[in-house]
């Protein structure tokens, strides 16, 4: 038994989950995107069909969001792997990349079957 107490304790040290660098892993919540990558740089989404875009991210795995470009309404489900957050929609994914998290700020590339667009959101 005193055997097992070292190597227990290397495994809870060790073994507890971390969140990624600068990428909170507790990504629930209501999104709405601010801006929108155009060109290599960063442009307000109120100026853009993004106006109103968000998505929200339940604690129990579902996934909502209203695209604003379509002016349409998605739920399905979604599953978070470390950076990549994966939305099932019907018989469609959309996949989201987290590049860089701020506390209430997100940067994310959003890839569906139309859009393929690196975003930037707000928690609220």
């Amino acid at each position: 038994m005193k055997k097992l107490i070292p190597i227990i304790a290397l495994l809870l040290f060790f073994g507890c989950g971390k969140e990624e660098k600068g990428i909170s892993s507790d990504i629930t919540g209501k999104w709405f995107v601010t801006e929108i990558k155009a060109d290599g740089s960063y442009q307000i989404a109120s100026e853009s069909c993004f106006n109103g875009y968000w998505s929200e991210f339940g604690k129990d795995g579902k996934y909502n969001s209203f695209n604003s470009c379509d002016e349409e309404t998605y739920e399905g489900n979604y599953k978070k792997t470390d950076n990549i957050v994966t939305c099932f929609v019907g018989s469609s994914t959309v996949i989201y990349k987290i590049i860089a998290r701020d506390g209430d700020n997100i940067e994310f590339n959003m890839n569906d079957i139309a859009n393929n667009i690196d975003m930037k959101a707000v928690k609220r």
